[in-house]
């Protein structure tokens, strides 16, 4: 499921363990992004439906359409269009029309 979906299961529960749960959805995105980084890649499309939560909290980043190089000597582009929903956009980024 999308990690917005994952997330509310677990707010919509009280006590620790939700807490606990959050944290370690949120820890494991934030992972799953720094190993993507660590390997010279950005992912460019950045919002929760492009992030997966599996049932035992692995983490699946997908739509990798928009993804750019973080060096130069990489077959990826290094600086792709702007892409991805409204609602998840940089408001100070100019949008082409």
């Amino acid at each position: 499921m999308d990690a917005a979906t994952a997330a509310a299961e677990w707010r919509d529960r009280e006590g620790a363990e939700a807490q606990r749960r959050l944290l370690e959805i949120a820890r494991a995105i934030a992972k799953t992004y720094a190993v993507l980084h660590e390997r010279g890649v950005i992912h460019g499309d950045v919002h929760f439906r492009n992030v997966l939560v599996g049932s035992h909290g692995n983490i699946q980043l997908i739509d990798l359409g928009m993804a750019s190089a973080a060096f130069s000597g990489s077959s990826l582009p290094s600086a792709p269009e702007r892409g991805g929903f409204r609602f998840s956009l940089n408001p100070n980024w100019p949008v082409r029309t």
